[in-house]
């Protein structure tokens, strides 16, 4: 399989996070309802729910599920993206991996990964680098 470099920029275009649970006076648990625009090479939107446990104001677990519809390089679909990173003081470092198995229509069988380090800002860049494998049949 060919791995193939896609140059993205997504923005967040709505969303909230509210706390459900008070662990502790300093600690607590969010949920966070987020819509994204992406750019570049890949053009499409999604939705994102993300979870974090909040050791403390600037620290926190983070693992979220995004659904992305859209177009990378000239192929239409959707597929599933898992989060997981950490916040600290303002900055959230993530690991951003395609779900194997959830691409859909031109995009059945892609698999790929992208990493985030950045602060709060109107647009984020990445990198993603992507492959598309064989689909079993159903």
């Amino acid at each position: 399989m060919e791995s193939n470099i896609a140059k993205i920029s997504f923005s967040i275009t709505s969303g909230a996070e509210e706390s459900f649970s008070d662990i502790n006076p300093i600690s607590k648990l969010t949920i966070g309802k987020f819509k994204l625009e992406y750019e570049g090479d890949l053009e499409g939107e999604s939705v994102l729910t993300e979870l974090r446990h909040y050791r403390h104001k600037s620290s926190a677990s983070i693992y979220g599920l995004e659904l992305v519809t859209g177009v990378i390089n000239g192929r239409h679909g959707s597929f599933v993206v898992e989060h997981k990173g950490e916040f600290e003081n303002g900055i959230t470092n993530s690991l951003r991996t395609i779900v194997p198995g959830s691409g859909t229509d031109e995009l059945k069988g892609v698999t790929g990964n992208y990493a985030i380090s950045s602060g709060s800002q109107e647009k984020y860049d990445a990198v993603m680098e992507y492959t598309f494998g064989t689909v079993a049949a159903v």
